[in-house]
């Protein structure tokens, strides 16, 4: 049995990895190819084309790509067309994988679709090609498969992978001493992004947001305005608080120290790599980039404030497409605001210290948010997505 499957971001590579693991380890005949990036290779993937690695980030970013991903997509065409794969899974990305889709029905191969494409928020006008061209949807989220049966569509709804893959490797206690974190201090800790534009766009503004929020935390009872251009004298104030950035392993460290160090934070925020979840489980607030990352946040209970700003000429376009109205997941899933979110002209410095500053220090804002959060990761299923799409996979390819 040989089948192919595609992956354009890091986080569908990771989703498609285990899913891959999963299959394999329930028939460990089946041949596996497709266009992905590094975890899907050390998962057994033949990979033809690195399409996780390209930098896609809105639609200047695909604008910006356009001619490497009409190859890419040429050269797929190619490789069903030549090597005839007994299926072919799809990992969320619709742009690319609906057109590929389109030509694999046409040469008769069987096309799974491994976590949706956000037809909820962009509107229900790829639904008529997911009918023409899709034999099974295998969704992560429970309104999904109502979607999809109102249409008729084969579905199964097998919960959300980020559920088996949120794990921390150490228990608060020792992350607390793993991280250097004393008595009597809290976490703020940063997630900027797993893309280029988004460390340009967010890391300055976050980096400037901790320097402004260390000076007043300790102050606040006093009622000290908010201000980067404090004198001297609070530079030398004793925080109760410590910053962590999570590093994304796409992106170089030397560029996040190189905007700390611009920003006068070098010595401020601690810059650590792999060990994201430990991170998010002992912080009392994170700030991040609207993404995956929020539902990781979501899934260890962790308070965030959810930033996200783009090109103006994306944003515009997708302002006019989008029918909800957040862009956080949790509060798409809450059907309202339960985590703050600063978007476009409000992602500035002073706006995010004086957002970390309101829930930072008050237990009752956080236990709120905690306790909504918990709701929220109810939706998300039970554990074993990878697991259940495997079963469902093979029962759909047989030899």
């Amino acid at each position: 049995m040989k089948i192919f499957v595609i992956a354009g971001e890091l986080s569908g590579d990771l989703h498609g990895a285990n899913l891959v693991r999963e299959i394999k380890k329930i028939n460990s005949f089946v041949q596996f190819l497709g266009y992905g990036g590094n975890e899907m290779a050390e998962a057994g993937v033949d990979i033809r084309f690195e399409l996780a690695k390209i930098p896609i980030m809105g639609f200047t970013g695909i604008l910006k790509n356009y001619f490497i991903l009409k190859q890419a997509l040429n050269r797929c065409k190619e490789i069903l067309r030549d090597e005839k794969p007994d299926a072919v899974i799809l990992i969320d990305y619709p742009g690319f994988n609906l057109r590929i889709a389109e030509y694999a029905k046409s040469l008769g191969i069987t096309v799974i679709y491994y976590i949706s494409p956000q037809v909820w928020v962009w509107g229900k006008g790829r639904i008529k090609k997911i009918q023409k061209y899709v034999d099974k949807m295998l969704v992560i989220f429970s309104f999904e498969e109502k979607l999809y049966k109102d249409y008729n569509i084969p579905v199964e709804f097998v919960g959300h992978p980020v559920l088996d893959i949120v794990k921390p490797s150490m228990s608060v206690n020792d992350a607390y001493l793993h991280f250097g974190i004393k008595t009597g201090e809290k976490v703020l800790s940063l997630f900027p992004g797993s893309r280029e534009q988004e460390i340009k766009r967010l890391l300055p503004v976050m980096a400037k947001a901790c320097k402004m929020t260390q000076r007043v935390i300790p102050e606040i009872n006093s009622g000290q305005a908010l201000s980067d251009s404090e004198g001297s004298q609070n530079e030398k104030l004793k925080s109760n608080m410590r910053f962590l950035l999570a590093l994304a392993p796409s992106i170089s460290k030397k560029q996040v120290q190189d905007i700390l160090i611009q920003q006068g934070c070098e010595n401020l925020i601690d810059i650590v790599e792999d060990k994201n979840y430990d991170i998010l489980n002992i912080s009392t607030l994170a700030l991040v980039a609207s993404g995956t990352v929020t539902l990781e946040a979501t899934c260890l209970n962790t308070p965030m404030i959810i930033v996200y700003k783009t090109s103006i000429l994306t944003y515009i376009i997708a302002r006019l497409l989008v029918r909800i109205k957040y862009i956080g997941l949790p509060n798409i899933l809450a059907k309202k605001e339960i985590v703050t979110e600063l978007l476009q002209s409000n992602v500035t410095a002073e706006r995010l210290a004086e957002e970390t500053i309101k829930i930072f220090n008050n237990d009752k804002k956080i236990a709120e948010i905690k306790q909504e959060l918990a709701g929220v990761k109810l939706m998300l299923g039970s554990v074993g997505a990878a697991q259940k799409a495997a079963k469902a996979v093979l029962s759909m390819v047989k030899l």
